[in-house]
């Protein structure tokens, strides 16, 4: 368009001159806009990812009560341990300070919990007619121990009333949740009180047939 005399004065274009739904994808040059130029909490409707060759989730967070690992440690070492009368809990050992009856977890989150279930084989041996009691708890130890279940003596209870030599053989089981466990590795033991009366013998009992087995679930919080 011609002008007699002087033009007009440019002006700058504003987003008020460009009518909405004009400026296509096609006319933006390929990685012209940034993440300055995108919004901060951009909700994505229908999103499509597609399907990622890798995913770390080490700083992931899980819903409450997700089960984030479980492992298993079996002790089928062929190996008894008599458990002698004591009125505290005590760690499972064969008496020569191997302290085989365990299972550990590694990783454990700062607020997760573990879930811990234990089966083992009890092995009672009677020639006497006074009863006996025991009890199976679990202790955490990562450098002392901490008692994590204590039944006391009521969870292992026999009881005869002749002298006739008699054997028992008990699968028993239990399962309890450490709320506090430490960050990162926690090893957890069998362990037990006995009121073992004179011509009793209370054996746990690992070999092939009959392994002590220790299940370990770390659960988010």
């Amino acid at each position: 368009m011609a002008y007699i005399g002087r033009t007009k004065t440019p002006a700058p274009l504003t987003s008020a001159d460009i009518p909405d739904g004009i400026v296509t994808a096609a006319d933006l040059a390929p990685d012209s806009v940034g993440t300055s130029e995108i919004a901060d909490s951009v909700t994505l409707v229908t999103p499509n990812l597609g399907t990622p060759s890798a995913v770390t989730l080490t700083n992931a967070t899980f819903p409450a009560g997700h089960v984030i690992k479980t492992v298993q440690d079996q002790y089928s070492g062929g190996n008894s341990a008599t458990l002698t009368a004591t009125s505290t809990l005590s760690r499972v050992s064969d008496g020569s300070s191997n302290y085989n009856w365990k299972g550990t977890i590694t990783s454990v989150a700062a607020s997760s919990w573990v879930l811990i279930t234990v089966s083992c084989s009890v092995l009672v041996s009677k020639t006497s007619s006074s009863d006996a009691s025991g009890g199976i708890g679990i202790i955490r130890n990562n450098g002392s121990d901490v008692v994590i279940y204590d039944v006391g003596l009521d969870n292992l209870y026999f009881r005869s009333g002749d002298t006739t030599t008699r054997e028992y053989k008990i699968q028993t089981g239990i399962s309890v949740i450490d709320k506090s466990p430490d960050t990162g590795t926690n090893t957890y033991y069998l362990a037990y009180k006995t009121q073992s009366a004179s011509g009793y013998s209370i054996v746990i009992d690992s070999n092939g047939d009959t392994p002590t087995t220790f299940i370990l679930q770390e659960i988010a919080q």
